[in-house]
C-alpha cells in the first residue's frame, strides 16, 4: 500500500485501532541487510502515529541527507524499525540516564541532537560515549553536554521491526 499519490503528496492515513490514531513523536529508522540506511522522526506528539509513520517511512527513505534516496529495487532488502518516543523529562544529573533504557536530546543555543535509545547498545558505548555521540550529533564539541546551557531531556521509546518488539537494553 502507498502512502504518496502519483501527484507526489501524501494520502490521508486513519487506523481502526483507536491508539494508533493518537498523537505520539515517532522516528522511523531504514536498515538495509542490517546496516542504517536512514532515519527521519519527530519531536513533536502532534500527529496520529499511523499517519507519522507513514510520512516518516518515506521521508527516511528519500530524505535522510546522509544517504541516497531508496529506489524500488533497494526495498527488498530494507527493514522498518519503528520507535514510538515517551514524553521528554529534563535531567538534572546524567546519574539519572540508564543506558539502552533512555534516549536523549540535548538542546545548547541553536542546536539539538537526539540519539534514541537503541544507539548506545547497537555500538556498545557507555554513558560517556553515548553522550560524546549525542553532541556530535548536535553539532556540538563532545563535551558540550558539561558546558552552561546545555539541557538534556531522556525519554523511552517502544521499539519494533517487522518481525517482533525489541528489547531496547543491552544485552550485558
Amino acid at each position: 500500500m502507498s502512502y504518496i499519490s502519483k501527484e507526489g503528496t501524501y494520502l490521508a492515513v486513519k487506523s481502526k485501532r483507536p491508539h494508533l490514531n493518537e498523537a505520539r513523536a515517532a522516528f522511523v529508522t531504514l536498515k538495509e541487510n542490517g546496516v542504517l540506511r536512514g532515519c527521519i522522526g519527530s519531536i513533536a506528539a502532534d500527529t496520529a502515529l499511523c499517519k507519522a509513520v507513514a510520512v516518516l517511512s518515506v521521508d527516511a527513505a528519500i530524505h535522510d541527507s546522509r544517504f541516497d534516496a531508496l529506489i524500488y529495487a533497494d526495498l527488498r532488502n530494507i527493514e522498518i524499525e519503528i520507535s514510538v518516543l515517551t514524553a521528554f523529562e529534563q535531567i538534572k544529573s546524567i546519574d539519572e540516564i540508564d543506558i539502552g533504557i533512555h534516549g536523549l536530546l540535548l538542546r545548547k543555543g541553536f542546536c539539538r541532537g537526539l540519539l534514541l535509545p537503541q544507539v548506545p547498545c547497537e555500538y556498545g558505548w557507555d554513558k560517556k560515549t553515548f553522550l560524546e555521540h549525542l553532541c556530535l550529533k548536535a553539532g556540538l564539541p563532545v563535551d558540550a553536554y558539561t558546558q552552561k546551557g546545555a539541557v538534556i531531556y531522556k525519554f523511552s521509546a517502544i521499539v519494533f521491526n517487522e518481525s517482533n518488539v525489541l528489547d531496547t537494553q543491552c544485552q550485558k
